[in-house]
């Protein structure tokens, strides 16, 4: 991260922070969403611009925003908080987005939030620049002498940058490892229950022992080929339930809802829901459903 300067050398900065701030950071963002639905030949690019929106823009935005005055701190300090700083944005963004009603974790979700958070703190960087003048204003600059600097550092500073360096080569590292190691298979089944709003939460947790009630669970055959599938519901030993078989093509999904009946009253009673593939004897996906069976009258 290049040093900011002042005098007349701020003319021939690059005012990243300037009025037209806020068109850029919205083509920042709204390119890596308009390349992830393009061909795959833009796979790179919209990776690098990627890791650029997410790992540097919102620390960069944050010191901004913390130090609106070019004399502030320097410009390595300025590029320690850009990425530090965007690193320790997101675990509080996703309590947030965890612990609002109504939204789940999905992409979209995130995609959205990280991009409200990263206007957000590009508003307040050029609320807080603009409160200054023009002269003392930090702005990316290009006066860049790396061999001066690392000679004025004392012995503290040269550690903790090195550290910071050897970390981002770990990074880089291990996403180059991630992005150029060959995936697994990804063919398997998925198995999965549903409750009362078709959606996987809310699932039964008290039911009136001998009043039947209905289990709904799904499948989706992701095993690349036609399977056959079975399901037993388990109340210990016990069989209450079955359905079944069902032959599912590729990429097929099944519906199911399971009918049951639970007899004897109890403060915790453990359904297995069992699925069986083709001719397997055991099970190939398993499902937990823990109930409260209460008596007629309420109790237990």
């Amino acid at each position: 991260m290049a040093q900011a300067i002042s005098g007349n050398s701020m003319k021939r900065t690059l005012p990243l922070l300037g009025e037209g701030m806020i068109i850029a950071v919205i083509g920042a963002l709204l390119l890596p969403m308009i390349a992830a639905d393009a061909a795959g030949v833009l796979a790179i690019p919209r990776l690098i611009l990627g890791i650029f929106v997410t790992l540097i823009l919102p620390g960069y935005f944050l010191q901004a925003a913390l130090f609106p005055a070019a004399s502030s701190i320097d410009g390595p300090a300025r590029a320690a908080i850009s990425v530090g700083g965007s690193m320790t944005l997101y675990p509080p963004l996703a309590l947030l987005l965890d612990y609002a009603p109504g939204l789940d974790l999905s992409q979209d979700v995130i995609v959205v939030a990280q991009s409200l958070m990263i206007l957000g703190l590009a508003g307040a960087s050029w609320v807080r620049r603009r409160q200054l003048p023009a002269d003392e204003r930090f702005q990316l600059g290009v006066n860049v002498q790396p061999g001066l600097w690392w000679r004025n550092e004392d012995l503290a500073g040269r550690a903790a940058y090195s550290m910071i360096g050897l970390s981002a080569i770990i990074a880089l590292i291990a996403a180059l490892g991630i992005i150029f190691t060959p995936t697994p298979s990804q063919n398997f089944t998925e198995f999965y229950m549903l409750g009362q709003d078709g959606l996987a939460s809310n699932f039964p947790r008290a039911v009136n022992a001998d009043d039947p009630f209905t289990l709904r669970t799904g499948v989706i055959n992701r095993e690349g080929v036609a399977a056959t599938y079975r399901m037993e519901v388990h109340e210990g030993d016990t069989v209450i339930a079955e359905a079944g078989p069902y032959d599912l093509a590729s990429m097929e999904e099944q519906i199911v809802d399971l009918e049951l009946t639970l007899t004897t009253p109890a403060d915790e009673t453990r359904l297995d829901i069992l699925l069986f593939r083709d001719r397997l004897e055991t099970p190939y996906r398993e499902l937990a459903l823990w109930l409260e069976v209460r008596d007629a009258s309420g109790g237990i």
